[in-house]
């Protein structure tokens, strides 16, 4: 019988008032889960099943106003 493999599934949360805008967050994703809300461009997540959980985009963001944690 084959196993079925589970894919983990994340929650982004987003600080918007540590959110600076920067973009760093929004361009490093390789997944493209964050994008720039206007009108002041802070980050968004606008595709959270795509994310894999690498935390680049945590690691990245210089006001460490991004978590990553795993969906329960």
């Amino acid at each position: 019988m084959a196993a079925t493999t589970a894919r983990k599934r994340f929650d982004v949360i987003i600080n918007e008032s540590g959110c600076r805008s920067c973009d760093i967050c929004v361009r490093f994703c390789p997944t493209s889960v964050l994008a720039s809300a206007p009108p002041l461009r802070k980050a968004k997540v606008v595709n959270i099943d795509a994310c894999t959980g690498c935390n680049l985009c945590k690691l990245l963001c210089p006001e460490w106003a991004v978590e990553v944690q795993v969906k329960t």
